[in-house]
């Protein structure tokens, strides 16, 4: 991020923003052929504590960058 500084600030992004476009960017990738992702997977490919990944899953579907259920 150290590289995009100049950027940042220009465009007036917050860095929690960029992170968690990021992240969705990220989830976007998973493969489709497997419908169940567990937590541990989910919050190591995220960068996220294991705790976090439900409530970033529900914020994620709140937003309407994912389909998906939390079982």
């Amino acid at each position: 991020m150290k590289a995009f500084q100049a950027l940042i600030a220009k465009e007036n992004l917050e860095m929690d923003d960029i992170l968690k476009k990021k992240q969705y960017v990220q989830v976007c990738s998973l493969n489709l052929d497997e419908s169940n992702h567990g937590y541990d997977s989910l919050a190591k490919m995220l960068n996220l504590n294991k705790d976090d990944v439900e409530v970033w899953a529900i914020e994620a579907i709140a937003a309407g960058i994912i389909d998906a259920k939390i079982d």
